[in-house]
């Protein structure tokens, strides 16, 4: 007989995330405990960047586009955002290390801070640095075209300018 319960785990995405506005990098922070994973460290590290890379693709780009009739148009691969390395955040992995006495290999489940605690960790951190503009609530996907609406919105119209 086989039961899930043994395997639980604590994973976290700290809201530590902030952005270099010179360069537009984004550093982040998770962390989690897995049991007993150092034996296969190079996997469950992998396992949890693709599982970080899910929660910035929720958070950031991934979204099902419509036209008026309701024909979907993000329907291929082409047609749909996915994040790519290229465009990944610089992520800081920490673990915990708690074995598991309920079996034999005294490991956990791993990778669930990336989809649960990325989107809400990125959102609250776009939030703060919008929030001198009085942008309170935005809600993801927080792509591009959406930020830039609600900045320019938020911003005040200039002046008309009058040439003599």
């Amino acid at each position: 007989m086989y039961s899930y319960w043994p395997a639980w785990t604590t994973q976290s995405a700290p809201p530590r995330s902030h952005t270099v506005a010179q360069n537009g990098l984004i550093r982040a922070s998770a962390r989690g405990e897995a049991g007993s994973s150092s034996s296969k460290a190079k996997l469950a590290l992998g396992q949890r960047h693709g599982a970080l890379a899910q929660g910035l693709g929720e958070a950031v780009c991934e979204r099902l586009v419509h036209d008026d009739a309701g024909q979907v148009l993000s329907a291929s691969l082409p047609d749909y955002a996915l994040p790519t390395a290229a465009g990944m955040v610089d992520w800081i992995v920490g673990n915990t290390v708690t074995p598991s006495p309920l079996n034999a290999l005294s490991v956990k489940r791993i990778g669930e801070a990336g989809p649960i605690g990325v989107p809400p960790t990125i959102v609250n951190a776009v939030l703060d640095a919008l929030s001198p503009l009085g942008i309170a609530e935005l809600h993801p996907p927080l792509h591009a075209e959406k930020l830039w609406r609600a900045i320019h919105e938020a911003r005040p119209s200039p002046a008309p300018t009058t040439v003599a």
